[in-house]
């Protein structure tokens, strides 16, 4: 192997050490290792910035935008919050969720979606007494499904889509995934509505949890601008092993 590739091996092995230590944010690790490479000879310039300028960047990034639109307007939690208003069942809400959850996806990334519907979901659990662990696996995996139906559906199908052009082959169509990806997403569908409930455990929130103990309690803490707590990890910060506390989540 000629130095190039060595010099790949090891910029790629630091990014993936500086992104599982939280050196920086992810977006300014990456881009630290492809300006590396770019700097050291391993790659030409074209190459550098050849994956900013396909038209699937563009159009994730417009994916994005159309998704944080909806978001803002709350226009897809309120219309599958009130279609899962409906019914009290745990396979009711199952069938109520998944199907307009994995449509959706079709046309929008479908991370935004889970982003969005978790709260909806976590809400009408708790108010039927009902394990949201339950339903949000489901949901995850149905927009999944839902992306496989249409080129826009994922980041990777665009990607492909991109590839496609550029080896000279037919442009993909639009619906060119959903003769075959139609009849996976419905079984996958019917799959999560009927037979993933037996499979799926019942865990407690933990506010129910709390409920049980009494003595135990959450409390959210804000940092605030010049905090010397900003730039470090949790195990450098000292949060890690904290006398009678555990740190359950960071909300960036």
């Amino acid at each position: 192997m000629e130095w190039q590739g060595w010099l790949t091996l090891a910029v790629v092995l630091l990014t993936l050490f500086g992104m599982v230590k939280e050196v920086a944010g992810p977006d300014l690790v990456l881009m630290a290792g492809l300006f590396t490479l770019a700097a050291f000879g391993g790659l030409t310039p074209r190459e550098t910035f050849e994956g900013v300028a396909t038209p699937a960047l563009a159009a994730v990034g417009a994916l994005f935008i159309v998704s944080a639109a909806l978001r803002e307007t709350g226009a897809i939690e309120t219309t599958v919050g009130r279609l899962m208003d409906r019914t009290r069942s745990e396979s009711g809400g199952l069938a109520r969720i998944c199907p307009p959850v994995a449509a959706l996806s079709a046309f929008l990334n479908n991370a935004p979606i889970v982003a969005m519907m978790t709260p909806v979901v976590l809400d009408w659990a708790r108010q039927r007494g009902m394990s949201a662990s339950r339903f949000l696996m489901p949901m995850a995996h149905a927009t999944v499904l839902g992306s496989l139906t249409t080129m826009i559906g994922t980041s990777v199908n665009l990607t492909v889509a991109a590839l496609l052009i550029d080896a000279g082959m037919p442009e993909m169509g639009f619906f060119e995934l959903l003769p075959v990806g139609l009849p996976v997403a419905i079984l996958g569908l019917l799959y999560l509505v009927f037979v993933a409930p037996r499979l799926l455990p019942n865990r407690q929130e933990l506010s129910e949890q709390i409920g049980e103990h009494r003595r135990e309690y959450t409390a959210t803490m804000r940092v605030e601008p010049g905090c010397h707590l900003i730039g470090q990890t949790v195990e450098d910060a000292g949060l890690r092993q904290l006398t009678g506390l555990y740190l359950v989540e960071i909300d960036r």
